[in-house]
């Protein structure tokens, strides 16, 4: 229930930022930007600085607030964020998921992989 409530409400924001600032429509449709607006604020709310490449289906992570963690423990903290960010995703509902996490060449790097259902 929760869950669901923060959804909406990132919505709200979302629509309501993308009217202030004239921005347009994205080509992703209304329920992929939905989701967009949740992800990106569970995000910010995880301390990440998510930056958005709706052309790509893309979202970089980088610099990673956990870039510190001990390189062993690396994956298995990157496959949690991307379950988690697949969990929000699936709240948000819409075609949008979370696939998976690309290749770093540094310790800082963190790019998700995006796919459209």
């Amino acid at each position: 229930m929760i869950a669901r409530e923060r959804v909406a409400a990132a919505a709200r924001r979302g629509d309501l930022m993308r009217r202030v600032l004239h921005e347009p429509e994205s080509k992703l449709g209304t329920e992929a930007t939905h989701q967009l607006d949740a992800l990106i604020e569970d995000l910010e709310d995880s301390g990440f600085e998510p930056h958005i490449d709706e052309i790509a289906l893309e979202i970089d992570l980088s610099p990673c607030p956990h870039a510190a963690a001990l390189p062993e423990h690396r994956p298995v903290l990157c496959q949690v964020h991307l379950s988690l960010m697949q969990s929000v995703l699936n709240e948000a509902g819409g075609p949008l998921s979370a696939d998976s996490i690309l290749e770093a060449k540094t310790p800082e790097e963190c790019t998700v992989r995006l796919r459209r259902s």
